[in-house]
């Protein structure tokens, strides 16, 4: 016989960054589920957190892999006959039983995928990542529980009064892959293999000067005509970047060799944020 789902306390070696996400996580299903049903019964409902009560005799777990893999999957759980009860509600406008449970079905899951995916759409776009949802799967049970889980509880209620308990969970994998701790500094540089460094030293690279940066509106940008004069962000006095593949690596003076302007460096970059700083655009 399949045990209820525990409550869960976050680990000790999750950050203030992973308790974060698991909020917003947890604020993206309350507002996913409340608005979808909403918008589909035409009438106010609301979700909030809430204590775990007594589980419900049977319940109905909509569950997703997620893409890559390592992430996990995301879970919902309901108490199945409210929850079957707003379908029905959705579908017929009240509560009659003209509708066939599995049509119900079919609606509820359409919601739930879809709330999986505004889950994910959110999340990708504030952590810059590319996870994507599979094919939501409609079962009886969680089944077998990793410790490593994370599990809250929400009711929906509508206008009336009615409402639906319903749980969330998802893997703590998923949180550190969307949020993960900042390695030390030595923990990036002993995570460069020499070996592989050393084949791409011959590889060529553009290397340019970046004097300063100017926004402009473009009303402004087309009035630009010869002896205009472009203000930029940098005093006379700062030193100038030096920009290796899009990358800042040194700072340093601008001077005049022979007729060709040059650079003499006056500061380089330390080892750990040359590799910080690798990939990302100067901007």
């Amino acid at each position: 016989m399949r045990q209820p789902l525990k409550d869960r306390r976050m680990p000790t070696s999750l950050s203030s960054e992973h308790q974060d996400c698991i909020t917003l996580l947890e604020d993206l299903f309350k507002k996913g589920m409340a608005e979808s049903v909403s918008s589909l019964l035409g009438e106010a409902a609301e979700a909030e957190v809430t204590t775990r009560s007594a589980p419900a005799a049977k319940e109905l777990w909509f569950r997703s892999e997620l893409r890559p893999s390592s992430h996990g999957y995301l879970a919902f759980g309901v108490a199945e006959e409210p929850w079957l009860k707003i379908g029905r509600r959705i579908l017929t406008g009240g509560e009659e039983e003209s509708a066939d449970n599995e049509t119900v079905l079919s609606t509820l899951r359409e919601i739930s995928a879809q709330v999986a995916g505004s889950i994910l759409s959110t999340v990708n776009h504030a952590y810059r990542k590319q996870i994507e949802v599979q094919e939501l799967r409609v079962l009886d049970g969680l089944g077998e529980e990793s410790r490593d889980t994370h599990t809250s509880h929400f009711r929906l209620t509508q206008a009336d009064g009615f409402s639906v308990s319903m749980t969330l969970v998802f893997p703590y994998t998923l949180v550190q892959g969307l949020a993960p701790g900042r390695p030390e500094p030595a923990a990036i540089l002993t995570s460069v293999d020499s070996k592989k460094l050393e084949r791409l030293l011959d590889v060529e690279m553009p290397v340019s000067v970046s004097i300063g940066r100017a926004h402009m509106p473009l009303k402004d940008v087309i009035k630009l005509t010869t002896g205009s004069v472009v203000e930029l962000n940098r005093n006379v006095s700062e030193l100038v970047d030096i920009v290796v593949n899009n990358c800042v690596v040194a700072r340093g003076d601008v001077v005049v060799v022979e007729g060709n302007f040059g650079v003499r460096i006056r500061e380089v970059l330390s080892k750990e944020d040359r590799l910080r700083r690798v990939g990302p655009r100067v901007g």
